[in-house]
């Protein structure tokens, strides 16, 4: 299962994830600006990449309609942050980790080894773009990963600073699994009006001896 194909499960369940650069139009509540309805948003959203098999999804609700030039210049805004990619590795040995870093954070994954066995340690941190626009805490909704393909227990959730560095491990997994993994986390933001945004994460990793 790739990560965009992780992602785009969001859209199953109430949330709207949009592809990169574009904006999602909405009808806007009769009075509330002066802008023509046909000319606002709501809802704009940012992808990232950080390879081959790790991606994410920055969100933002606004609580007021907003016109699109304006939307556009924050989406822009956004997408502009700088982004440190990693080489593409889609596989991890025993001992092993790798990072990935993109626009809305960065994250690590480890297989640690034991004897019949192992697990993968991960970690989180929003990076500091996006912590710039939260506005309170960060509502995590626990780590859901698949092991070659099979739902395994969800790792908890937090709710957490947005300097937090949100963490946990899979386990149990084996040599040769493919294992795939998504995040998904909300929280209030200051862009324009203000409104909801949510980041997603993504990846898939394969575990070697």
């Amino acid at each position: 299962m790739s990560s965009k194909a992780l992602i785009g499960m969001r859209a199953k369940l109430g949330v709207v994830v949009l592809g990169i650069g574009s904006l999602l139009v909405a009808p806007a509540f009769a009075g509330a600006t002066a802008v023509p309805v046909a000319e606002t948003v709501r809802e704009i959203s940012v992808e990232s990449s950080a390879g081959v098999n790790a991606n994410s999804v920055l969100t933002l609700t606004f609580d007021k309609p907003v016109a699109k030039a304006e939307a556009e210049r924050y989406r822009q805004e956004l997408a502009a942050q700088s982004v440190v990619q990693t080489e593409d590795v889609d596989y991890i040995s025993c001992e092993g980790d790798l990072t990935r870093s993109d626009a809305n954070g960065t994250w690590t994954v480890q297989y640690v080894c034991f004897s019949g066995y192992g697990t993968i340690p991960w970690g989180f941190r929003l990076s500091q773009a996006v912590r710039n626009i939260v506005v309170g805490l960060v509502t995590e909704d626990g780590l859901r990963w698949w092991r070659n393909g099979a739902s395994q227990p969800k790792n908890a959730g937090h709710v957490v600073p947005a300097d937090y560095h949100f963490h946990g491990t899979m386990n149990p997994v084996y040599h040769y699994n493919t294992v795939s993994y998504q995040d998904y986390m909300t929280f209030r933001h200051n862009v324009g009006p203000g409104g909801t945004g949510s980041v997603t994460f993504a990846g898939s990793v394969e575990t070697l001896p």
